[in-house]
């Protein structure tokens, strides 16, 4: 029996969708038509989550009306924001198959400029928006403005630590706790220690030789 999901026929959003046209990397695709009449390739995932509900005209009207309300369309937060929302809900973007095809999605409260501007505030100088979980969606519990090097290490290759109720990476852990990287990886994940004794066991003098530890005793 078929676990195929229909699909032709139904609508999402502005799109109906036409046929099947395949498939992108390891998800079905399928030719919707726009109520705007173009016509776009669609994955099947970003159909049903409602992440692609049309062409890209959608976005596009969003960006427009925003433009006449704030006056901030020409500022640095603006173009980012708008090539946010544009990679993960416009599939014409060229880097679409990177985020809206892979199901990276955008919070509902930051499809409005006013809201992501609100809860992101002014760009740092050096930084750019940055998801803490790569493979989580843009969100204000999600994104920090973030140098190269903190979104280097913030890679799907990364593995991240929650400790405290927090979620970092192991060497920004390493240099909160002003330990030496190599220890702290170490012990979580070559010895294997659970996470709290890893972060709050002193660190041995490195002047005290196991010899003189034991004299001391």
């Amino acid at each position: 029996m078929s676990n195929k999901i229909p699909m032709v026929g139904k609508r999402f959003g502005r799109l109906v969708v036409l046929e099947e046209a395949g498939r992108l990397g390891s998800f079905l695709a399928f030719n919707c038509q726009c109520d705007c009449g173009n016509t776009v390739v669609v994955r099947g995932p970003s159909l049903r989550s409602k992440n692609t509900t049309s062409c890209g005209c959608l976005q596009k009207e969003v960006v427009g009306n925003l433009n006449k309300t704030h006056g901030m369309c020409q500022s640095t937060e603006y173009r980012i924001w708008s090539n946010m929302l544009s990679r993960c809900t416009n599939p014409n973007v060229g880097c679409y198959e990177r985020y809206g095809g892979k199901g990276i999605t955008v919070s509902e409260d930051w499809k409005a400029f006013e809201q992501f501007y609100a809860d992101m505030g002014e760009r740092p100088k050096g930084k750019t928006l940055d998801r803490i979980d790569s493979d989580g969606p843009y969100s204000k519990e999600n994104c920090r403005w973030a140098t190269i090097a903190e979104q280097n290490r913030n890679t799907r290759r990364t593995q991240l630590v929650t400790y405290d109720g927090r979620t970092m990476c192991l060497k920004d852990w390493a240099e909160e706790l002003q330990m030496p990287y190599k220890t702290l990886h170490k012990r979580i994940r070559v010895q294997k220690w659970p996470v709290e004794k890893a972060m709050t066991t002193p660190l041995r003098s490195i002047n005290q030789s196991p010899f003189s530890l034991a004299r001391a005793r």
